[in-house]
């Protein structure tokens, strides 16, 4: 590890039980499990091998399991009704589909019913494992003035590995955000008392975007399109329409969550350094000025810094540039945690910067005295290669916006430079 001192815990990898007999399915699926997802799969042809597997003990590696309603020993699907029963979310991939046997399936509780035909089948069923590992972290809140719907609802979410908060009508829902905004998915039924669907997702809307929090709406009404269009425009990111069934409610339940995480990974990607992590130049301006802006508000002082490695250069042309990033990784890790609560942004090359709110002069000297420190007793390596990394920081601590601040944090960085390196100076 570069980072000496640091101790991961390497966690163990997640599995796939995959029930099939067919040595090609098996193998297709098991290539899909450990390409797509970075999973183990574990293979058994019959309904013996998978009931002395499963007998062997609890394993809590096993997300899921990918289960042929068909075998030799149990065409009949009783494979599907030995997994259920250890807790594990199922899907079943079968050749025939009949919609007796798949409206069986179903209200048994199995996550899907797919048929085998076509590529794409494969493919969707490592799209359900996925969302089944990531939804746990899910926050939803479903609302409905009916007991019974609301708990339909619920029960299909829980078959998705969503435990979900419930609310009775809008107002209960307001304030359940407010307790918990982190809260991802939102479904909401359109007729209820006190607050109905409409005005909770326009009141929704004033505070957060379609790509931070989901809202499906859902109605028993028909009205040939209205309501649907109305939820929409209100800012619902969905609509469906009651009675619908449980595929139905579980690929438009997907569909939306894929889309929030891309846009989510899409910004991310925008407002993130590659290589680091850390904000990068436009998004460090960005969110620097705002908490300039805040702070002025409210009287606070704030400091502005910025950090340059020295003798950089020294490293990518004696060890290489594979060197040189590593070392920017590893300065760019201790700065997040020494800093974890401030605006910490990679602005270029070897060079960062910080804006240290609520922090005066004497505070903020303190604060990177004793990071200038941690950098310096660090134990830096590269292939059994000791390396020597320290920073310069220059400091600015007059008021103006975050151009002024930042020029003259960079002054008195190059002062630093040019006074020995590897010390504070401020640009006051």
């Amino acid at each position: 590890m570069f980072l000496s001192g640091r101790n991961p815990v390497m966690a163990s990898v997640s599995k796939v039980l995959i029930v099939e007999d067919s040595l090609t399915m098996g193998r297709v699926l098991s290539y899909l499990v450990r390409q797509k997802l970075g999973f183990n799969p574990v293979v058994k042809a019959s309904l013996e091998q998978t009931r002395q597997y499963l007998n062997e003990g609890y394993d809590p590696d096993l997300v899921a399991a990918v289960v042929d309603l068909n075998l030799p020993d149990a065409p009949n699907g009783e494979a599907v009704d030995v997994v259920m029963d250890k807790g594990l979310p199922v899907i079943v991939l079968s050749g025939l589909v009949d919609p007796e046997t798949r409206r069986t399936l179903l209200e048994k509780g199995v996550v899907d019913y797919l048929n085998k035909e076509g590529r794409y089948a494969y493919e969707y069923v490592i799209k359900l494992i996925r969302r089944l590992v990531y939804n746990p972290g899910i926050k939803t809140l479903v609302v409905d003035d009916s007991r019974v719907s609301r708990g339909l609802m619920v029960s299909l979410l829980r078959q998705y590995n969503i435990d979900p908060m419930e609310a009775a009508n809008g107002a209960q829902a307001l304030e359940l955000l407010q307790q918990q905004p982190d809260i991802k998915l939102l479904i909401t039924d359109f007729n209820m008392e006190r607050m109905d669907g409409f005005e909770l997702t326009t009141r929704i809307r004033q505070q957060y975007s379609p790509e931070q929090l989901v809202i499906i709406g859902v109605s028993s009404v028909e009205d040939d399109g209205a309501l649907s269009a109305k939820f929409i425009k209100s800012g619902a990111n969905d609509f469906l329409q009651k009675p619908f069934s449980h595929e139905e409610f579980h690929c438009r339940i997907m569909q939306n969550l894929e889309l929030m995480e891309m846009i989510q990974q899409l910004n991310r990607a925008a407002s993130t350094d590659a290589l680091t992590g850390l904000s990068n130049r436009r998004h460090f301006f960005e969110q620097g000025s705002k908490l300039l802006k805040q702070a002025d508000a409210e009287q606070q002082s704030v400091c502005v810094a910025q950090l340059d490695l020295d003798h950089f250069k020294q490293i990518n042309d004696n060890y290489g540039h594979e060197a040189g990033d590593q070392v920017l990784v590893a300065f760019a890790q201790l700065l997040e945690q020494h800093f974890p609560t401030q605006l910490c942004g990679r602005m270029g090359g070897e060079e960062f910067a910080l804006v240290l709110p609520g922090s005066d002069a004497q505070q903020a000297i303190q604060l990177l005295e004793q990071f200038q420190l941690r950098i310096n007793e660090h134990t830096w390596r590269y292939q059994q290669q000791p390396l020597s990394v320290s920073c310069s920081i220059g400091l600015s601590t007059d008021a103006g916006d975050l151009d002024e601040r930042l020029r003259l944090a960079d002054q008195a960085l190059y002062r630093a430079k040019a006074e020995g390196r590897n010390r504070i100076c401020s640009g006051n």
